[in-house]
């Protein structure tokens, strides 16, 4: 005989919940995979057209856009002309699930309450814009500006309406913003977009905004050491030079993200660093 009581029945919601953003998350990445296609395409603008296969140019029907299912199911190839799908689409997919599950476990508990939900989904969404951005700039070497603007506005909103915030930590976080990208973009206005682009400073200012001013720092920091040790590699495994242009997006963004899962997952790391 199984009793209920509020806790457990606070938990099976929470986990409903959980589920649900990762189901939702992974139908963003199916739409994140369309967007970063046609952004670069122009083909018919982002929501406009039906879907189709790259190769053979053949209409996708609905049982062919399930997310990550389709995919598994076809064996990663074209139902019409047997062509391998790229791992691009699953692992976007899966990704943008897994972010949104990290959005939710960030902000909800089990006694979540409605804004707490609200601000759940906007940095959810935020967390999509920007993989769609590290995708972009890792395969074309640009960063998607409109795809930062939005990102920009949602993480505006998302501490805005975040409770636990007052207007000292909405000051603050956009402070943060500001000195990250004043900082990158003197970076790319001194060198003349030679040691990184313009695009970048766009995105540590997203960073700033959903970070606040010490994670902030953890992300850029993150960035900086990943993004060196990247380059070494890349220097002595591949034949690059000092010279070779590496995209710093992705970096970025990755130390957003691993910023983001220490802040709400080892909050007294801060105290820690203050010792």
């Amino acid at each position: 005989m199984f009793v209920y009581n509020s806790k457990s029945i606070g938990n099976m919601v929470l986990f409903f919940l959980y589920f649900n953003f990762f189901i939702f998350g992974i139908i963003i990445g199916s739409f994140l995979n369309v967007v970063i296609y046609r952004l670069k395409s122009e083909e018919g603008g982002i929501l406009m057209g039906s879907s189709h296969c790259r190769d053979c140019n053949h209409e996708l029907s609905w049982k062919d856009n399930i997310p990550l299912f389709s995919y598994l199911s076809l064996g990663g190839k074209c139902r019409y002309c047997k062509n391998k799908i790229s791992l691009q689409y699953p692992i976007v997919e899966f990704s943008t699930g897994l972010l949104f599950v990290l959005s939710a476990t960030g902000f909800l508990n089990s006694n979540f309450i409605k804004e707490s939900v609200i601000v759940a989904i906007l940095t959810a969404l935020v967390f999509a814009g920007m993989l769609a951005i590290f995708v972009y700039d890792l395969k074309y070497m640009e960063v998607p500006m409109i795809v930062v603007y939005i990102s920009g506005a949602l993480a505006t909103a998302s501490i805005f309406l975040n409770k636990s915030y007052n207007l000292h930590d909405f000051l603050f976080h956009l402070l943060s913003a500001i000195v990250a990208f004043l900082f990158f973009f003197s970076f790319s206005f001194f060198s003349d977009e030679k040691w990184m682009g313009y695009g970048d400073g766009y995105i540590a200012f997203v960073i700033g905004l959903i970070l606040g001013p010490f994670w902030t720092f953890v992300a850029l920091l993150v960035a900086v050491w990943s993004g060196s040790i990247v380059g070494i590699f890349a220097i002595l495994l591949k034949g690059k030079n000092m010279n070779s242009a590496l995209p710093f997006g992705p970096f970025l963004i990755s130390g957003l993200f691993m910023a983001f899962f220490l802040m709400k997952f080892f909050p007294n790391l801060l105290d820690f660093m203050k010792i």
